[in-house]
């Protein structure tokens, strides 16, 4: 993100028009001209140019303090501009806005400063773009005294903020501790992921990752990524150097045991130097988003096109590169270099419990399974809740789980059970030391049930409240936040205050839907009795 300039701007703006815009340039500022019904055009001046390969988005000033991104972009290597947002989102719209959707991730030392009463914006920033306090914490000593080291990154936690989709559980420029005090993960679901973990929406990184057995051995993104370039090197030697017949030793030792050439053709079956003989060919597939970037899932799953032929996922194969195949022909080729039966993924099992079958018994094994990936754990957790069944007695076996996202999950897991039920079972939780965990356990338990916590755990329920309270307030700029605060004060027993935060949320979007329903299902006249 930077000012533009002619060492910035990479687009063409020397008067080209494009569908109904004009892209000029007034001396040293650059501008947006769209046009309107009556043939005109208005002017938008551009503040900020937003990326630079592979392609370049532009943010132009708009009332309320707000930068939003336009709807054209230009592709750096194609040297067009094209159309990167639908056209039943406009550009203007909530939904391109950076001061709520990008500058979190864009810029360093971000405050949204977003004021609801007047709905508008007082965006500031450190650094416009992203700089070292951005990854490694504040840093005024360092730049005191150079002896003084930052804080390291040394996990993928590290990154995973800005490479996840993820909701925030605070509003502070300056994080740092584990990822579940201020973010909560989402899930596997329809929309977002395939049922077998491939990326679908715009998910980033880190939630495929979490899927791997890599970050489960403790494998860190810069352990492949040198950081400040942001890139793995492009040739194989990046995965041969662990996954080779001669594993380094200390940190993975279980590698020792697989001593194997994995770039040879008895692996991957192709031809040496061709583009399926790639690592990531088979391992980290590709998909497209933004119409021109290029993202590898960071899964690192097996292929399976067997399973792509049962679900009707992506085959690597076939998308990739063997066009004009399907996934029969393709699980019939890793069929014969990989003889023996598949082991069974728990794509098979979401798959069912997404169209709606009664998967109960297997959810639960793999909730309980803990060499499952901590987000497939609690993505099967998530099924079982939105199940007609639920989960009623799993919170037992849950509450001590090593994963916090899992026990995030399993608290609503006793929602179903009676005011004071919930309120012994549940009460405990309201000390763990996950802030994603306390503030579930907030909301789980908000209503009868707090008023019969016993009184040595009053306390720690109105901290937790606090923090579910300012939770819910960062996202005051988008419907889920007057609405999950519209929950809270409806559970409480405060109908006028839930009526009016729903409202709140449908004006920030009219087509927000589970607002419009809790607002007409409180302001239905009770039914009288017969």
């Amino acid at each position: 993100m930077e000012r533009p300039s002619p060492a910035t701007v990479r687009g063409n703006f020397d008067g080209v028009q494009v569908e109904d815009t004009r892209f000029v340039r007034r001396g040293e500022q650059y501008f947006v001209e769209v046009a309107t019904s009556s043939g005109t055009f208005t002017r938008h001046r551009v503040a900020y140019t937003f990326g630079f390969e592979p392609l370049q988005q532009y943010l132009l000033e708009a009332p309320g303090g707000r930068l939003q991104a336009y709807a054209m972009a230009w592709d750096v290597a194609g040297e067009r501009w094209y159309r990167v947002q639908s056209p039943d989102l406009p550009w203007h719209g909530r939904y391109q806005n950076w001061n709520m959707m990008c500058a979190e991730c864009h810029s360093t030392g971000v405050q949204k400063g977003y004021n609801s009463g007047t709905d508008r914006y007082q965006t500031t920033f450190s650094e416009e773009d992203v700089a070292c306090q951005a990854c490694h914490g504040p840093g005024s000593a360092h730049a005191l005294d150079p002896q003084v080291n930052l804080q390291k990154v040394a996990s993928a936690e590290s990154c995973a903020p800005c490479h996840s989709r993820r909701s925030n559980l605070d509003d502070s420029p300056a994080r740092g501790g584990d990822f579940s005090d201020h973010y909560r993960l989402s899930p596997l679901q329809p929309g977002l992921y395939h049922p077998d973990g491939q990326i679908l929406d715009e998910v980033f990184e880190y939630g495929s990752f979490n899927l791997s057995r890599m970050h489960r051995a403790g494998v860190t993104c810069v352990d492949c990524h040198e950081p400040h370039g942001l890139r793995a090197s492009n040739d194989d030697a990046t995965c041969t150097r662990c996954h080779g017949p001669t594993p380094p030793v200390g940190r993975f030792p279980t590698l020792a045991a697989r001593q194997k050439r994995y770039d040879s053709t008895e692996h991957h079956h192709h031809p040496t130097e061709s583009p399926g003989a790639r690592c990531v060919a088979c391992h980290l597939p590709e998909r497209t988003y933004l119409g021109v970037d290029v993202r590898h899932d960071h899964g690192f799953q097996r292929p399976r096109p067997d399973l792509s032929l049962k679900l009707g996922t992506p085959d690597g194969c076939t998308n990739s590169c063997h066009a004009g195949k399907d996934s029969a022909w393709s699980a019939s080729q890793v069929a014969l270099w990989f003889p023996g039966p598949k082991p069974p993924h728990f794509g098979e099992v979401l798959a069912r419990a997404w169209r709606g079958e009664e998967v109960q018994v297997e959810l639960q094994r793999l909730v309980l399974d803990l060499d499952q990936s901590e987000l497939v754990r609690a993505s099967a957790l998530e099924s079982m809740l939105s199940s007609r069944s639920g989960c009623p007695d799993l919170w037992p076996n849950l509450a001590k789980d090593p994963s916090a996202l899992v026990r995030s999950v399993a608290v609503a897991c006793a929602s179903l059970a009676s005011p004071p039920q919930r309120a012994r079972i549940l009460g405990p939780a309201l000390d763990d030391p996950s802030r994603l965990v306390r503030v579930e356990t907030a909301r789980a338990l908000a209503g009868p049930s707090a008023k019969l916590l016993d009184p040595g755990l009053q306390a720690a329920y109105g901290r937790a409240r606090d923090e579910l309270l300012a939770a819910d307030r960062t996202q005051l700029d988008r419907p889920e936040g007057p609405f999950n605060l519209g929950l809270l004060a409806e559970a409480e027993g405060d109908p006028e205050g839930a009526m009016r935060l729903y409202r709140q949320a449908l004006r920030l979007d009219p087509r927000f839907r589970p607002a419009r329903v809790n607002l007409r299902l409180l302001q239905r006249p009770p039914i009288s009795p017969r």
